[in-house]
């Protein structure tokens, strides 16, 4: 416990002097905590865990086959890898499918689950509640950003459709002051949409560090429902000629569906 000093009667330079000490032990102590860890399993910014470079996330639950993968909530219809792909569980017990491209040229991360029903309004318009709703997870999504010391500019918001519905896309560059893994970017978006909590098994890459990342969103709506799905895309912006051949038809969700098919 620190020892109670009658400052009138101490010179100027003791207190300077004390000051100075009680700092540097604050300084030290920090050190200890996670923004001071060297435990290379995970990466942090802000002393905040966003994923274990030595997980891999749960294939339970996902079902492949040559043209199909279907996860729990959504399913991608294409040639894909499996090893590509697999399963966290949000807080909630809803289900995120995961997307892990850590080649290089053209690492791609992304990721995919259903948001919130929007029941209420859609008695009214169905595509204008999915129009008004995009811009308010664009709020949130460049607002979590932000806190988290990354500068975005919205640069594009479009409409287009795949087979169930139409799709909002919007894409967003996200620049940090020091080069990061786009699936970072990917993971803090996650974590923020599970309240801040971080999903067991969320895997991040250290591949293809950049300044420049390129994030897209794309959302549809089964309108039967009224459910809304999203699907997160980041990769580097000197990537975006490979990851759009790669994976062009994913990230504007013309190749995924909310619909769980039998395989």
């Amino acid at each position: 416990m620190a020892q109670i000093i009658n400052e009138v009667d101490m010179p100027l330079n003791s207190n300077i002097k004390i000051l100075g000490t009680a700092l540097l032990i604050l300084t030290l102590a920090s050190c200890d905590g996670n923004f001071g860890s060297n435990d290379n399993s995970g990466d942090k910014t802000d002393g905040i865990y966003t994923g274990d470079v030595n997980q891999k996330a749960s294939k339970k639950g996902i079902r492949f086959t040559s043209n199909m993968t279907a996860g729990t909530k959504i399913t991608v219809h294409g040639h894909y890898d499996p090893e590509l792909f697999g399963e966290v569980v949000f807080d909630d017990g809803s289900k995120v499918l995961l997307m892990d491209d850590g080649t290089a040229p053209g690492s791609y991360y992304g990721a995919g689950f259903q948001t919130s029903s929007f029941t209420e309004g859609l008695t009214i318009d169905p595509s204008k509640v999915l129009e008004v709703q995009s811009l308010d997870y664009l709020d949130f999504i460049q607002d979590v950003l932000t806190k988290r010391g990354f500068e975005s500019e919205a640069i594009d918001h479009y409409k287009t459709s795949n087979s169930q519905s139409s799709v909002i896309k919007t894409v967003v560059n996200v620049s940090a002051e020091e080069a990061v893994s786009p699936s970072l970017i990917r993971n803090i978006i996650l974590i923020a949409f599970n309240n801040g909590a971080v999903p067991s098994g969320l895997p991040i890459n250290k591949n293809s560090a950049t300044n420049k990342v390129k994030l897209e969103i794309a959302y549809w709506q089964d309108e039967g429902k009224g459910d809304v799905y999203l699907w997160v895309s980041a990769f580097s912006n000197k990537d975006s000629d490979p990851v759009a051949i790669k994976y062009g038809d994913i990230i504007n969700a013309t190749a995924l569906s909310s619909l769980r098919v039998s395989l």
